[in-house]
């Protein structure tokens, strides 16, 4: 991920936070709201895995092979 893309989510899930969370805390019990605090942890960190995992950068590098990018890899024969 690009520094670009990366300030653009940042960016993007601050503003969510940002005007979603005391709608949230006005409509949700206590209960509710540590449920969804513990699941949006869980995905974020599961993403963060699985994005940083090298099977996911070799499946990014194949899908680049073919519309125009230099691949990192030689091609097999």
């Amino acid at each position: 991920m690009t520094f670009r893309a990366a300030y653009a989510r940042a960016t993007g899930v601050i503003t969510t936070v940002n005007s979603t969370i005391w709608s949230l805390s006005e409509a949700l019990s206590t209960l509710r709201l540590v449920i969804a605090m513990v699941g949006s942890v869980t995905l974020v960190a599961g993403w963060l895995i699985v994005d940083a995992h090298p099977v996911a950068s070799i499946n990014r590098r194949l899908a680049g092979r073919g519309k125009g990018r230099a691949s990192t890899t030689p091609r097999q024969s």
